[in-house]
């Protein structure tokens, strides 16, 4: 993608961002970088149901003074709620890792307040090579596609985190959680023929920030401040904290050189109980190429995240 051209390009986000959490890292990098236009915010259900990803998306957005920017809830909560929940009452042979939304209670869901798909298929219409950055479950982007199928010559590029193939997943032993959650969605999208640039678990196994950087971080740019919040708050939780997860998929927007691997492949997302969610090669030539980054540049991503939230 040429980053360098004057004019900004247009990007409709989907997210199920956490109140802090790597998507919000990667939205701040794009909210950051005077080459993105954000046109929407979708929020999917996913970490969270979508309605409170809604507010946890508003709150970031505060924090950059960009509430002009429309954030929307994708599809009801409860639509996936029966779905999964019917699935993960017949999970007795594969182990959790993570259920995401599942483990918190559903909120009341309105379906006027949950059709923000409908939002993204009319920003498709109206908005010429409109990109797609997808750092949640897919299932609001293949609804809006489908709405919008007459005008799908109108999207650029999909830029889509999901899937594990050589590493375990987190959320079962053989599924990233993203595409556990709509396996159906993501197996859809990425059979769909659109240019998709997908970055698995596996690329960004090795990718981590160093404490000196961290430290480094200016506390009165909203996106650095976002960063070592999220940082502290991972501290306290987890056994990785300096871990580089959705944030590496904006890092690939703004620089494409950080990409040192990528290979063109045809992808499929199973939906076998034992398999469910898991990211499969397949060789149906009826499905659509996807270019597929199998590594990035560990050394140089930090510093391009560090830098851009530094502005």
């Amino acid at each position: 993608m040429n980053t360098n051209s004057s004019r900004p390009l247009p990007f409709a986000i989907i997210t199920d961002a956490a109140p802090l959490g790597d998507d919000g890292v990667a939205i701040s990098m794009l909210l950051a970088s005077p080459r993105i236009d954000i046109k929407l915010i979708v929020c999917a259900s996913g970490n969270f149901w979508a309605e409170d990803v809604a507010v946890n998306v508003r709150a970031l957005l505060a924090r950059f003074k960009r509430t002009d920017i429309p954030v929307v809830v994708g599809l009801p909560a409860s639509a996936h709620f029966r779905r999964v929940e019917s699935f993960v009452a017949r999970l007795q042979v594969t182990k959790m890792f993570y259920s995401g939304a599942l483990a918190r209670p559903i909120p009341p869901s309105t379906s006027a307040h949950s059709d923000g798909y409908k939002e993204l298929a009319a920003a498709i219409r109206d908005t010429k090579a409109l990109n797609i950055f997808i750092a949640g479950p897919p299932s609001a982007a293949v609804a809006a596609i489908h709405e919008a199928k007459k005008d799908i010559k109108n999207i650029g590029r999909v830029f889509m985190m999901g899937g594990a193939l050589h590493v375990r997943g987190n959320a079962t032993p053989k599924a990233e959680f993203n595409f556990w959650f709509d396996p159906e969605a993501a197996d859809s999208i990425l059979g769909s023929g659109l240019d998709i640039t997908l970055v698995p678990l596996d690329a960004t196994d090795r990718l981590r920030y160093s404490e000196t950087q961290i430290k480094s971080l200016p506390s009165d740019r909203p996106g650095a401040a976002y960063l070592k919040e999220y940082i502290a708050t991972r501290k306290v939780r987890s056994k990785n904290p300096l871990h580089i997860w959705d944030e590496a998929l904006s890092a690939i927007v703004l620089d494409r050189g950080l990409i040192e691997s990528c290979s063109i492949v045809r992808l499929r997302v199973a939906t076998r109980q034992l398999d469910y969610g898991k990211l499969e090669f397949t060789s149906d030539a009826e499905r659509g190429p996807v270019k597929l980054v199998t590594e990035i540049n560990a050394d140089r991503i930090s510093a391009c995240i560090i830098e851009v939230l530094s502005r």
